[in-house]
């Protein structure tokens, strides 16, 4: 009996401690309420590098693509890489970036959704050859895509490979 009645408070607690709504994120569900709606976000501009290598790196964008599954599935950050040199700069795909995985998006405050997750791809891993010349003052844009749409209101960090990571923001606003 003693086993019966530790077991039915243990599944109050459970239910009380998943509708408390403690968590500043909302749960996004399987038919799409509280999910992160597509589209497209701007900004967060967060600075990612202030010009090691005489490039400049900052995240501009986020679009979480269209979903009909009732959730979405994927978004895609672009980075910005401006030439902060008087000499043109040579972008590639070295060492390690044609693997997807080398970028990785760092969730908190979620409320079940925290923790790391690499890209599923990049444009390094989609083009590992890639080779862009960018002027002095010029610009390019790169992006990775992840398979795993943060909830709204979760802190998301951007581990730009080797090229630095950025501050907590929250893309969706």
């Amino acid at each position: 009996m003693a086993v019966t009645a530790a077991t039915a408070v243990a599944a109050v607690v459970a239910v009380v401690a998943l509708t408390s709504g403690s968590h500043s994120a909302s749960g996004c569900q399987p038919n799409g309420t509280g999910c992160t709606p597509a589209g497209t976000y701007p900004g967060p501009n967060a600075l990612v590098n202030n010009g090691a290598g005489g490039v400049k790196v900052v995240w501009t964008e986020s679009v979480v693509q269209p979903y009909s599954s009732g959730r979405p599935l994927y978004w895609t950050v672009y980075m910005t890489y401006t030439n902060i040199s008087s000499s043109t700069v040579t972008e590639e795909c070295p060492g390690e970036w044609p693997d997807a995985s080398f970028v990785s998006e760092h969730l908190s405050g979620g409320g079940g959704d925290d923790g790391t997750v690499p890209a599923q791809s990049t444009t390094c891993s989609k083009d590992p050859g890639l080779v862009m010349q960018v002027p002095p003052g010029g610009t390019l844009t790169s992006s990775a895509t992840f398979h795993n749409v943060p909830w709204p209101g979760s802190a998301v960090s951007i581990t730009w490979g080797d090229v630095g990571a950025s501050p907590n923001v929250h893309p969706f606003k």
